[in-house]
């Protein structure tokens, strides 16, 4: 692929996206431009011309929905830096398989183009499907009830996904027949459908109550402070830019909904709906220890910056644990390839050391003092220290052990709350 064309796509066209409806935003453009050049290796087609295609089919939402697939193809026939890397005949080409690309034309598309662009827009997953349907209507129609939502969406699936519906697949070697199949299977079960509307209703519910109280400057700060840039340790995380107290609000105003929909808002791109979820989950754990710390530990993957961890693992991890003698899983998330697992270990002792028991937060350091990363140093050093502002003498002792070999970062967050003489002391016997 044409390295200038992608940075080009990257850099100006795809952050687009991020200006549309919940279900048309970047993380879908992405998905469709990796499904067509899976489509395109069964042709013998332009690579770069399906990259385009892919990346510019939704951009019409710009102007309007309705005719959001013309307005595409204009905004392909007038992009002159395309003119830099493809023909006069190859624009329009693409700019015709745009057009095709909806489900609603009537017409075949012109061209192997449109088909595999049209064929990659068919997203056929009936979570997927529920989903978008009820983030376009609450887009769209917010002063309707939920009842009506139901209405239209029943209608919607009825228009499209069911037997006689406009929506047409075009490549055979896809998987959306079968897919189609299925979901029209689905469809045929009323009391299914309605719990699957429930359920995903729920959840954008709440995810519109996170986002009422985005604030503009959060969003663009938060990014930074979490280090979600390529090669950082949140890379690919999105913010809102809503705070801890508001996501504390929405979370205890919603803390009776299930544990099956508080797994579901764990698997949320946003971070701000994650934490929510997470916080869910430790007020949840009060009464149903073992099927929280079953969740938890099966989505650790999803419990992924420091912040998610700090607020949950003590609570859930550490609570499940206070009480017995078998403590193996934290010496397992201690030695795990994965940042988060390893931090779950360590900050998970300040349930122990809360109640006075410190020895495995020092077995458990111990183990993390040779770690390469400045997460699992700062976490390590502030239980040490949480440890030595209850039992001093103990710090003391681990310090004479360790202090020459610990990083600097943990050795300072260790002796943090120690007079100016002894930190000094410390610090130069490294």
């Amino acid at each position: 692929m044409n390295a200038a064309l992608k940075q080009y796509i990257e850099e100006k066209i795809l952050p687009r996206y991020d200006a549309f409806d919940e279900a048309h935003q970047s993380d879908h453009a992405l998905k469709v431009v990796e499904e067509s050049a899976r489509l395109a290796q069964y042709y013998d087609v332009d690579a770069d011309m399906v990259y385009v295609i892919a990346a510019y089919h939704d951009l019409g939402l710009e102007v309007d929905r309705e005719t959001h697939h013309i307005e595409s193809a204009r905004i392909i026939r007038e992009d002159k830096v395309l003119q830099k890397w493809f023909s006069p005949e190859q624009i329009e080409i693409m700019a015709e398989a745009a057009e095709d690309h909806r489900a609603s034309n009537e017409h075949e598309p012109r061209s192997i183009y449109g088909k595999i662009i049209a064929e990659a827009d068919r997203d056929i997953d009936g979570t997927t499907i529920i989903r978008r349907t009820i983030q376009y209507g609450l887009k769209h129609y917010p002063t309707l009830d939920k009842e009506v939502h139901f209405e239209r969406f029943l209608d919607h699936m009825a228009n499209k996904y069911a037997e006689g519906g406009y929506l047409k697949l075009w490549i055979p070697e896809s998987p959306n027949a079968a897919k189609l199949k299925e979901f029209r299977t689905l469809l045929k079960n009323p009391e299914t459908i309605q719990q699957l509307f429930n359920q995903e209703w729920e959840m954008q519910r709440i995810i519109n109550e996170i986002k009422a109280h985005i604030d503009p400057e959060k969003a663009r700060i938060l990014p930074r402070f979490f280090k979600t840039g390529k090669g950082e340790y949140g890379e690919g995380d999105r913010f809102m830019g809503v705070t801890v107290p508001n996501i504390r609000k929405v979370a205890k105003s919603n803390k009776d909904v299930s544990l099956d929909l508080t797994e579901k808002l764990l698997q949320s791109e946003w971070h701000e709906v994650r934490m929510c979820a997470v916080l869910l989950l430790v007020e949840k754990f009060k009464n149903q220890k073992e099927a929280v710390l079953e969740i938890y530990l099966r989505n650790t993957d999803r419990i992924n910056n420091w912040d998610l961890v700090d607020l949950s693992a003590p609570q859930i991890v550490g609570g499940s644990l206070l009480n017995k003698s078998d403590r193996s899983l934290l010496y397992r998330l201690a030695k795990s390839e994965s940042l988060w697992e390893r931090r779950i270990a360590i900050v998970s002792t300040l349930h122990f050391i809360r109640n006075g028991q410190f020895d495995d937060t020092i077995a458990i350091s111990e183990i993390l003092l040779e770690d390469s990363h400045d997460l699992i140093h700062k976490a390590t050093g502030w239980m040490l220290r949480e440890m030595g502002k209850r039992d001093l003498a103990l710090l003391r002792e681990f310090l004479c052990k360790h202090s020459r070999t610990m990083s600097r970062t943990t050795l300072r967050y260790a002796i943090e709350k120690m007079n100016p003489e002894e930190r000094k002391f410390w610090m130069n016997k490294r």
